[in-house]
């Protein structure tokens, strides 16, 4: 979906494609120097509780504009370039800040010692398999159901999350076996 956006950013500009991929991977690297760097002292908790917080706003952001933005709203088609791809990158970081990488280790730390690695392995797979579909097929769904109910279908996964992230307990990225629990509230 968000990659389907940028390219609708970026077929009304004159930016070339290997500027923007250089942009992407560069952003996407800093954001995760930043995530590895601050998940050991906030916490994977705070982290995607500020992610989830800041996906939810940039959604609705995104789900309120987009009327607007097919209306002609703005005079200058400038603006809603510089809007979307604003809320295009706000997205971005808030998703490689918390939800990128961290509930791979939220699912690992749920699963048993014995067989972590069975876990792990299907962890990832289901991560590639998604990738794939989704960059294969988000162009065909975002037509289909329209920007507003795609955000509104990951406001709704960013809530379910957060309800994961406070019920299960704060572990260290260790497994809940091996753990020193301390109460979650």
């Amino acid at each position: 979906g968000v990659y389907f956006i940028m390219a609708k950013i970026l077929m009304s500009t004159t930016v070339s494609p290997s500027l923007v991929t250089a942009l992407n991977v560069a952003l996407h690297t800093l954001t995760c120097l930043l995530t590895a760097i601050s998940i050991d002292s906030w916490g994977r908790r705070k982290l995607l509780t500020t992610s989830c917080i800041g996906i939810i706003t940039v959604l609705c952001i995104m789900s309120r504009s987009q009327p607007m933005l097919e209306a002609n709203f703005f005079d200058n088609h400038s603006i809603e370039i510089l809007l979307m791809t604003l809320v295009t990158l706000a997205y971005l970081i808030f998703y490689f800040l918390g939800m990128g990488s961290i509930p791979t280790i939220v699912a690992l730390e749920l699963i048993p010692v014995d067989v972590m690695h069975y876990g792990y392995a299907i962890s990832l797979a289901n991560f590639w398999i998604t990738v794939w579909l989704m960059a294969a097929y988000s162009k065909e769904i975002l037509i289909a159901i329209g920007i507003i109910a795609w955000c509104s279908l990951h406001i709704v996964v960013c809530i379910l999350l957060l309800i994961v992230i406070w019920v299960m307990p704060e572990t260290k990225a260790k497994p809940i076996a091996v753990a020193d629990i301390s109460p979650v509230f």
